[in-house]
């Protein structure tokens, strides 16, 4: 058996960062099973475009090379070499019969497109195609419907569903929360921050009244304190008068030490010191 040749060329830089979000990108949008699909469509490029590069020199094989490209979808008749020369891998992805089963709107995902196509549930001019990367005519285009003997040729089977259309009262991951959003939708909503926002100022003057009142409190308590301390002072002094007259023979440094506690008392509060003075007198 004849060994087949390789249809594509590996990179020559395998780990340019670039390159590889580039191909992972497009390998998500096209629903691409690995990367040697892709390469593949990049050598189909490369060969349209040195093909163009040689007709720069040569006259013969413009037609055909034309024909071509306008017979599979990928130009007009009315192109030029620039065109080609300036020809992407999207171009060629775009005309393989995965993606054209789902822009003709026979799958809903690029993967679901591939998964029709292998089990042959698709045909092109009524024989089965199971080659996602089948590069598709623009006369091709046209016949490329369901099988006539699959199950998903009938328009009730599930899949020809979208998957947003469900049966009605199916608890399925998407509606299985309707009724909880419906019943809090009922409920009066919460009060934002502009609502709560007056009832913060009243709170903060409802302290403030308080922090006001609180003084005029304080200020009857001290001066109830005040007048008990001045009678306990007064009250000692009584005492040490009778003392003094009891006991005459003190020596002069405890007469001092009793009259710097006296001055002591009485520079905080000058009157109680006229109370004293005259209560020793």
């Amino acid at each position: 058996m004849k060994r087949q040749r390789k249809m594509y060329t590996r990179p020559f830089k395998r780990w340019d960062k670039s390159r590889l979000e580039e191909e992972a990108k497009l390998k998500k949008e096209f629903g691409l099973k690995n990367k040697r699909e892709l390469w593949k469509a990049k050598d189909v490029v490369r060969k349209f475009r040195a093909r163009a590069r040689r007709l720069f020199t040569e006259e013969t094989g413009r037609e055909e090379l034309f024909s071509k490209l306008s017979k599979l979808g990928i130009f007009t008749k009315e192109a030029t070499l620039d065109d080609i020369l300036s020809l992407r891998v999207e171009g060629i992805l775009e005309r393989r019969l995965q993606t054209i089963v789902l822009r003709k709107g026979l799958a809903f995902t690029p993967v679901q497109a591939r998964q029709l196509i292998t089990h042959g549930h698709v045909t092109i001019n009524g024989n089965v195609m199971d080659i996602p990367g089948h590069i598709v005519s623009v006369e091709e285009e046209k016949t490329v419907k369901y099988n006539d003997r699959s199950a998903i040729n009938d328009p009730k089977h599930p899949l020809r569903n979208p998957p947003n259309e469900k049966a009605k009262g199916e608890k399925t991951p998407e509606n299985q929360f309707d009724n909880k959003t419906e019943k809090q939708a009922e409920k009066p909503a919460k009060t934002t921050t502009e609502d709560k926002a007056p009832v913060k100022e009243t709170k903060e003057k409802s302290s403030e009244s308080k922090a006001e009142e609180k003084p005029a409190k304080t200020t009857t308590e001290t001066e109830e304190k005040e007048k008990v301390e001045v009678k306990e002072v007064k009250e000692e002094v009584a005492v040490e008068a009778k003392e003094k007259k009891e006991d005459p023979t003190k020596t002069e440094v405890e007469e001092k030490a009793e009259k710097d506690k006296v001055e002591v008392v009485t520079e905080e509060k000058p009157v109680e010191l006229e109370e004293k003075k005259e209560e020793s007198k």
